[in-house]
């Protein structure tokens, strides 16, 4: 163990030699793969020595050979991947191209080289440069293919069992095999990399939200306090009452925002709190009520809530959730519902069956087209027709995560041009 220990603490040093650890990815591994060849093709050019092959044949490819040390030596070729690539396909092209007659033709190990040279090509090159090797590669080989067809007897047929034929079946398995081994890792390894990177990202977006949203509530909160405060005042002149009436009005706005995206935040980081708790859910809709039908009568709308649910169990629809994130839930779907609706009715929805309890806010707005029905949940999705009123698309995605966190189900059950409504199906055991 001791000795094969440090033969391969002595090969990872001689590897560290020829390939730095300290230089791009790329051109690392297209050194790595000039090793590779330049192996392949040493061990080539015995084999062909040993079993009498012409010297002419072996000169050429110990000059492609020497090739291929010179783009080792001079790696990369000013950062120009692609081209150094290309050059080694070409370069084991030509090669596989002269050894295809002597050494045994389609029916040899050749074939299984340029599988080799084209998966090759698939991991190393991009672009027009890849499509480009590809197709070089297939029309050479059907060329050949062509060529022994015609004239057979140009080709050296090799007996099954030639050591030569074995060798080389072994070696172009093994290349092969490795290749796609390191291919498939160095995938598993750039994405996991790339995962992580992005999860990072996303942790700083959401803290520096969170935090960012924690400092604004400070501030507005004495904005929106102290214009209170000041209304309240007899005296005012008309016109400042007015402007106070603004300042309070756009400061609850902008507080509603950055409460939006503070829950957004908070969402996406996993952090949100739920606290647990028996929710009466008649008494929970009146409070509703009595919060949504002022906006509604802001803008000559009927709203009302419909109770429709089995007698024997009204008295005691009770559960176990989060009041105000339930609350949260519900007066989202309904201002929603009352923004884009702009004559008509509001009405809210609840009901049960032997399993679940459904909450259903229905509209008679301008309806949401089929084609988007799914994109309504993403964060800051707003349709076309909607970009004059004001927010910014976070309300549904903000709601449907919610309802995932408490074990609900929001979905949008019916869209059309007179209207939608949208169901939050709670899980429910009636008690007895």
């Amino acid at each position: 163990m001791r000795i094969l220990r440090s033969i391969s603490d002595s090969l990872k040093k001689f590897l560290n030699l020829l390939v730095p650890e300290n230089i791009p990815p790329q051109a690392k591994m297209l050194k790595h793969t000039c090793l590779v060849v330049l192996s392949l093709s040493l061990i080539g050019l015995f084999t062909n020595a040993y079993l009498g092959f012409p010297f002419q044949l072996n000169l050429i490819i110990a000059c492609f050979t020497l090739f291929v040390a010179w783009l080792f030596i001079n790696m990369p070729l000013h950062d120009k991947y692609n081209q150094t690539s290309l050059a080694l396909v070409i370069s084991e092209l030509a090669t596989l191209s002269i050894n295809w007659f002597p050494n045994g033709g389609l029916f040899s190990s050749t074939p299984y080289f340029f599988l080799l040279l084209i998966g090759f090509a698939a991991v190393t090159l991009t672009g027009g440069y890849l499509w480009g090797a590809v197709t070089l590669c297939v029309t050479s080989f059907a060329a050949l293919v062509g060529v022994e067809s015609l004239y057979p007897h140009w080709v050296t047929r090799l007996e099954i069992n030639s050591f030569q034929l074995k060798l080389d079946i072994i070696l172009s398995i093994i290349s092969l095999g490795y290749l796609l081994a390191w291919f498939i890792s160095a995938i598993l390894k750039t994405n996991q990399k790339r995962y992580a990177q992005v999860e990072e990202a996303s942790k700083a977006k959401s803290l520096f939200l969170s935090q960012l949203s924690h400092e604004l509530r400070t501030p507005l909160n004495a904005v929106i306090g102290f214009s209170n405060l000041m209304l309240k005042q007899q005296e005012l002149p008309e016109a400042q009452k007015k402007y106070l009436e603004s300042i309070n009005v756009n400061g609850f706005h902008l507080l509603a925002l950055v409460n939006q995206v503070m829950d957004l935040s908070m969402i996406e980081a996993g952090k949100i709190e739920l606290h647990w708790q028996e929710v009466n859910l008649v008494k929970l809709l009146k409070e509703i009520d009595d919060v949504v039908s002022i906006q509604a009568s802001e803008k000559a709308l009927d709203y009302a809530s419909v109770i429709k649910v089995d007698k024997n169990v009204i008295e005691h629809l009770v559960i176990h959730s989060d009041p105000n994130r339930l609350r949260q839930i519900l007066v989202n779907l309904i201002n929603n519902a009352i923004k884009y609706t702009d004559s008509g009715k509001v009405t809210c929805y609840l009901r049960n069956d032997e399993k679940n309890i459904y909450f259903e806010v229905a509209d008679t707005g301008s309806g949401i087209p089929e084609d988007t029905k799914n994109a309504v949940f993403e964060p800051f999705f707003r349709l076309e027709k909607h970009h004059q009123t004001e927010g910014k698309g976070m309300g549904l995605s903000i709601t449907r995560s919610l309802c995932d966190h408490l074990g609900y189900h929001l979905e949008l059950v019916s869209s059309s041009a007179q209207g939608s409504v949208f169901r939050v199906l709670i899980p429910y055991s009636p008690r007895v």
